[in-house]
């Protein structure tokens, strides 16, 4: 809710929220604000309804988020966190890439990496994107020991799939993420 000098989310904001949250192992998402508090110290802005009980923008950008992680929610209930990491330059607090986890580096600025394993031992990782105000395109650099990449799909398009050659030293893959 925005107040004072507070701005209005947008979604990008509640996007990297939530998926943040989901890289550090969070097991699910609530919102605190649904209505406008009444006024008193401060004049506040609209929330996921407006004052007068009306859907904002907010409310449907939402939803949005909500079915992308309602379609991966029941493969993440099902790991437990091993790792978060973040790309160069490491913010305070964080921590880069070490060895024995499947990436070795991102090449766009604070990127967040959340590892992850399940109970048969396969590793999985989400990739969020830190910046809030634009999309950026990221080149992945995975591990020697990593064969294949297959996305949990957080939308109804078909997973993508990446591989490489046995032969291959380097095992990148070009990915984009939305703000």
């Amino acid at each position: 809710v925005p107040f004072g000098d507070h701005p209005a989310a947008v979604h990008s904001n509640i996007r990297l929220q939530l998926y943040a949250g989901l890289a550090y192992g969070a097991k699910g998402v609530q919102y605190f604000s649904f209505l406008p508090p009444s006024p008193g110290l401060h004049s506040y802005g609209d929330a996921l309804k407006n004052s007068a009980g009306e859907y904002t923008k907010l409310y449907w950008d939402a939803q949005s988020i909500n079915a992308e992680i309602s379609r991966i929610g029941p493969t993440i209930m099902a790991l437990h966190s091993t790792a978060v990491c973040f790309s160069k330059p490491v913010p305070p607090g964080g921590e880069g890439f070490f060895p024995g986890l499947p990436i070795i580096s991102i090449d766009a600025p604070t990127m967040l990496a959340g590892f992850f394993q399940d109970t048969k031992g396969e590793s999985y990782i989400l990739l969020v994107n830190t910046e809030m105000d634009y999309g950026k395109v990221a080149k992945v650099t995975f591990a020697d020991d990593v064969k294949s990449v297959l996305e949990v799909a957080k939308n109804k398009w078909p997973p993508e799939q990446l591989s490489w050659q046995k032969k291959e030293s380097e095992k990148d893959a070009i990915l984009l993420f939305r703000a």
